[in-house]
């Protein structure tokens, strides 16, 4: 009977080689798991930065059927009008920044040949190979 007793106690517990083997594949999941996510993550920016340089040129447009010309730089779409005291077309200045954290740049001298529309675009992020700009 004792025999029996000591038997089911050790077979109750794990062993040391059994703990290790779960820890290895929760670790193997958990890595698989961070590459899937910052992958994910990066398209997300780039998404982002699409649908931010519309918005802009969006705003870049409003801009101009308001005054009858192109603001000179985006942080011009922030600001409340100077001649008749309206608001801001843009009201967060975060809009003008990219999900990098740097400013989108604007050429308002660059035009497309084909909607005479300003250059906005960003370079992205370190070894992009394609900007995201508005004329793609």
């Amino acid at each position: 009977m004792l025999l029996r007793q000591r038997q089911q106690t050790k077979r109750s517990a794990f062993t040391l080689m059994e703990i290790m083997v779960v820890v290895a594949i929760i670790l193997i999941l958990a890595s698989a798991g961070v590459v899937v996510y910052t992958t994910m993550l990066a398209d997300t920016r780039v998404s982002r930065a699409k649908l931010d340089v519309k918005s802009l040129e969006q705003a870049v447009t409003a801009y101009y059927v308001k005054r009858g010309f192109y603001p000179d730089t985006l942080v011009q779409l922030t600001q409340r009008d100077q001649i008749d005291g309206s608001p801001a077309i843009l009201n967060n200045e975060r809009a003008i920044y990219d999900p990098w954290n740097n400013m989108y740049i604007y050429e308002p001298n660059t035009r497309n040949p084909n909607t005479d529309k300003p250059l906005i675009y960003t370079n992205g992020p370190p070894g992009m190979n394609q900007p995201v700009r508005n004329w793609d």
